[in-house]
């Protein structure tokens, strides 16, 4: 009854904020999607477009959080093209910041800094500041992802400042999050440590719990790099127990990930794999692949450790197939890795070579820096045990000697460069 009582794109409006409700606060993206469709059903594209772009971009946050990022592209690009039509500048600008960080998490690092430089301009023409300050904070993050250090804090830095000249607390924390993930991929774990903790300080300060959520897994992961286990666990796990209170699906599965990731560098292996089968429960469910492709990695981590190859190898095809699916080169690298080194479990050297050259060539041609190093380092143990006998000395492969010291040379050059000892 109370239908009838309501104009359609009245009742349209009350039907996409719903949705984005149900995605944000409960991680229902099939409902909210459903809802959200059924809303654009109900109005005249022609008649209400700003009510229309409202639905699209929706639909362009449900899919962005599904890991859809493809069909995100797609809803976000049908909205901006309605607001240029409409030349509503505050609201194209929003559009080319929801496009550029889809491209960013698409590991599309140059269309991302497209994006979000028309972004910055578009907002320092209308006199956004807050706009200009976000602007600056994902131009940074890029840098930061492409290297560019110097550049990422710049930016950074002037995120920051405009944040705290206008008094914008929640742009205050998101500027520390960006420094200290800078200085994190510099290498200093002790200044990114500081960052995250200022980050975590304002966010109790205004009882921001999104934020407070991810500061708990920026300490963590910090704590990890640093060997500190014991306080990683304990801030993965508040991690966990924040992420269950804000009805945050997606984040219950990443934090049980984490956590389990921590069990298996601690060598517990029977907590390890009750984390990464809870999360594939989970991610079943609201029907994530991408991060199912994560949890297939590390299983297939975790039993290539007890030397269970056939297990290990069967997770590790079943997350490749995701990756190449998602076009996600950067874990895919890591996959190709891992494979490699069931090879060398089996004493196939040359194909473990092979896909360690093959993940090595991936890592290198998308920056990805974490692969890259896992990639060298399978492909001088390789390399190494090819070239060695377990007393030591070098093999004759088919009676070319020489082969045999030209591998061992070749690993000897990538541990050194890479500062490890074979």
């Amino acid at each position: 009854m109370l239908e009838n009582h309501i104009t359609s794109p009245v009742l349209s409006e009350i039907l996409i904020d719903y949705a984005w409700f149900l995605t944000i606060s409960k991680g229902d993206f099939s409902t909210a999607e459903k809802l959200t469709k059924e809303a654009l059903n109900r109005i005249n594209k022609q008649k209400y477009p700003k009510i229309y772009a409202q639905g699209l971009n929706t639909l362009g946050g449900i899919t962005y959080k599904k890991g859809d990022y493809d069909m995100a592209l797609n809803y976000y690009k049908k909205t901006l093209h309605i607001y240029e039509n409409l030349t509503d500048k505050k609201h194209i600008a929003i559009s080319l910041n929801n496009i550029g960080s889809v491209y960013f998490y698409k590991g599309d690092l140059d269309t991302a800094l497209k994006y979000s430089l028309e972004y910055l301009n578009i907002s320092s023409e209308i006199g956004d500041k807050q706009g200009v300050s976000r602007a600056s904070g994902n131009i940074g993050d890029i840098y930061k992802n492409k290297g560019d250090f110097e550049a990422a804090l710049k930016y950074a830095e002037k995120d920051l400042k405009i944040s705290e000249e206008i008094g914008d607390k929640q742009g205050i924390i998101r500027a520390y999050n960006y420094i200290g993930g800078i200085y994190y991929a510099k290498g200093d774990l002790n200044t990114a440590l500081k960052y995250a903790q200022k980050h975590l300080s304002i966010s109790k300060e205004i009882i921001n719990k999104a934020a407070i959520n991810l500061a708990y897994n920026n300490i963590a992961i910090i704590y990890s790099n640093l060997g500190k286990l014991d306080d990683a666990l304990i801030h993965f796990e508040k991690n966990l127990e924040s992420c269950k209170e804000m009805n945050d699906t997606k984040g219950q599965s990443i934090a049980c990930i984490n956590i389990g990731n921590i069990y298996l560098k601690k060598g517990k292996f029977e907590s390890a794999l009750k984390y990464y089968n809870d999360c594939l429960g989970i991610l079943e469910k609201i029907g994530d692949k991408q991060n199912k492709g994560i949890v297939y990695t590390q299983l297939g981590n975790l039993y290539g450790k007890l030397k269970d190859i056939d297990r290990s190898y069967s997770y590790l095809k079943k997350a490749e197939a995701i990756f190449k699916e998602k076009k996600d080169m950067d874990n895919l690298s890591k996959v190709y890795s891992l494979i490699a080194n069931l090879n060398i479990e089996k004493d196939e050297y040359k194909k473990g070579i092979k896909l360690s050259e093959k993940a090595l060539n991936l890592a290198r041609e998308f920056n990805a820096i974490e692969s890259e190093i896992i990639a060298l380092r399978t492909l001088g143990k390789t390399l190494s045990k090819l070239a060695k006998t377990k007393n030591g000395t070098v093999l004759n492969l088919s009676g070319e000697k020489e082969e045999a010291e030209k591998y061992l040379k070749e690993a000897r050059t990538i541990f050194t460069k890479m500062d490890i000892t074979p």
